[in-house]
């Protein structure tokens, strides 16, 4: 008998397969829901989205193998989607489910969702909506002119946990919680872990699973998971979407993968005629960057190419000058640095995906590698009633 069959069992259920990019989620979701009858809701960030197959490794017709999936495929690529949005849609497709009699599957990596709908987060507040507005353009204004690490600075005085947990480059979340702290007078990140502690008083009688593999065994299954997008034709999804007019700024486009070829695409097409500076502030999104003369170009801003920005947004020194011949643009390089970026970044979101894992007091730790098969491994922590195994 599952534990949601059991006389005690109160709240509804609600199973939960979470873990980091590439390590099986969809199959494992797919395979488990066939064996309880269950359906699936996405907790994917970017798999929302029309268009956006193939860098999103969204699940297949055939991938799907008949089981009902909700939150897949339904948004514009130019809608805003966010953390509130995606626990109103969920609570909803949960509630359908639940009343067909089926079992909710919810299936991502996004952990900032799975939060919200595990625990009821509120992460927002509303509040006087034109001065949230003038606050936000007036941010947003700054990261144009100054650079998004000049307003990620600003955290660092009213709020230093969001400084610590939010990346300069999230540019969006910076702004929120500077607006929050001006609409509210207290720091988003207080707000937040005062929510957090509604884990307590969840709705559901969930179960959370993490799946997860050795980390060298996940990176290298990451890198031929990227290399397998580009052979299907990813760059050419990222050309579609642009000739669609989708902004760089907007939601869709931050994902890793599309940020990075949109990235390669501006280059290829502004070459050695686009500064430092303007590629700074194209990054923003808030303002297209300018063409300039060969004269003007050995003028480059060459810092901005340095280290590692957060998510690799800006490229190395030597590879970006090793592109350049005579202001001629090697395009072979700078697609080969692109997918580099792709793989670093989500080897880097993996990382942060298993620290999030690691915070939950009751996630089930599966190792895809040293498990048989799946489906038993699942249904072995979903019988009965008794204690939750766990713990990474």
């Amino acid at each position: 008998m599952y534990y949601w069959e059991c006389e005690n069992s109160i709240r509804p259920p609600l199973i939960v397969i979470a873990g980091p990019t590439g390590v099986g989620k969809t199959a494992a979701s797919v395979r488990l829901a066939k064996e309880i009858n269950g359906e699936i809701v996405s907790a994917d960030s970017m798999q929302i989205y029309k268009y956006m197959d193939i860098g999103t490794a969204k699940v297949t017709k055939e991938e799907m193998e008949g089981v009902p999936h909700h939150l897949i495929d339904i948004l514009e690529p130019d809608e805003d989607y966010d953390v509130t949005r995606f626990k109103e849609m969920a609570k909803e497709a949960v509630s359908g489910i639940l009343k067909r009699g089926r079992v909710p599957i919810v299936c991502g990596g996004t952990g900032f969702y799975i939060q919200a709908l595990l625990y009821d987060i509120d992460f927002t507040e509303e509040g006087d909506r034109e001065a949230s507005e003038r606050i936000r353009e007036r941010y947003y204004k700054e990261a144009e002119e100054l650079g998004r690490r000049a307003v990620h600075e600003r955290l660092l005085k009213i709020d230093p946990l969001s400084y610590e947990r939010i990346p300069a480059n999230n540019l969006k979340r910076v702004v929120r919680a500077l607006e929050f702290y001006e609409l509210h007078g207290e720091p988003i990140s207080a707000h937040n872990d005062r929510e957090k502690e509604k884990r307590s008083r969840s709705p559901y009688d969930y179960r959370l699973f993490a799946l997860t593999d050795d980390r060298q065994r996940l990176y290298d299954r990451i890198d031929r998971r990227v290399d397998l997008m580009m052979e299907r034709g990813l760059l050419n999804e990222v050309r579609e979407l642009r000739k669609m007019g989708i902004r760089r700024d907007a939601t869709s486009m931050q994902a890793i993968g599309y940020r990075e070829l949109l990235r390669y695409l501006d280059e290829t097409e502004q070459g050695a005629d686009t500064s430092a500076e303007e590629w700074r502030r194209a990054g923003t999104g808030l303002t297209e960057p300018k063409p300039m003369n060969i004269s003007e170009t050995k003028k480059l801003d060459t810092a901005a190419f340095c280290g590692t920005e957060p998510h690799g947004r800006a490229a190395s020194e030597d590879s970006f000058r090793n592109s350049i011949v005579d202001g001629i643009v090697d395009e072979d390089e700078l697609l080969k640095k692109a997918v580099d970026d792709i793989k670093k970044n989500s080897r880097h979101y993996a990382k942060r995906q298993l620290t999030w894992l690691r915070r939950e007091p009751e996630v089930i730790e599966i190792n895809i590698s040293e498990t048989g098969d799946i489906a038993d491994e699942f249904k072995k922590h979903l019988y009965g009633n008794g204690d939750i195994p766990g713990g990474i």
